[in-house]
């Protein structure tokens, strides 16, 4: 009996001090488990592991933080299609596509932020899952349809871009859809 005290002890302050001691592994280990969840697991840990102690294990927290780096991603993804447009290639239709990706994608962002609950939660998750998957959609039609005069390369480099934004707006979906479900 007296051998079992000690073990006892020892089993509560390990439970205790665990989360302390492995905060970054569960982190990078909720990361790792929700991005399986993924049709890109791959792309969603690399992209999403260096914001893990951020999110920890925040459904919330890794749907903004998804989100916002399609945002991202697909903003700056625009700014290039620009460049290659500016060079008298023809990209403009996918240029208008993202451009409309870039503007749904902000106004997620913007809707995610707010604080919403009860029925208020449903109708913001809602608008939030409508226009990321428009922009889904954008970035999709842009792959359909862009660059038909464009020489090789650039197709490449265009499809490149796109496809990447394409499957960010898609985990970002996947992790908004866990969360509004709740």
């Amino acid at each position: 009996m007296n051998n079992i005290v000690p073990l006892i002890f020892s089993f509560i302050a390990l439970r205790l001090l665990a989360p302390m001691i492995f905060a970054s592994d569960s982190s990078d280990y909720y990361v790792s488990v929700s991005c399986n969840a993924t049709l890109y697991p791959d792309l969603c840990f690399k992209s999403l592991s260096k914001y893990a102690a951020s999110i920890k294990t925040e459904p919330k927290a890794l749907a903004n933080t998804a989100l916002t780096l399609a945002f991202e991603t697909t903003r700056l993804t625009l700014s290039e299609l620009r460049k290659i447009g500016g060079g008298g290639e023809s990209v403009g239709e996918c240029i208008e596509v993202v451009g409309d990706s870039v503007y749904n994608l902000a106004r997620s962002v913007r809707r995610m932020e707010g604080e919403e609950t009860g029925s208020g939660l449903a109708a913001q998750m809602s608008d939030v899952e409508t226009w990321v998957s428009a922009a889904l959609t954008d970035d999709d039609t842009c792959m359909e349809d862009f660059c038909r005069r464009c020489g090789a390369r650039t197709r490449a480099a265009v499809r490149e871009m796109v496809f990447k934004v394409a499957r960010l707006a898609s985990i970002a979906l996947t992790f908004i859809d866990r969360y509004a479900s709740g």
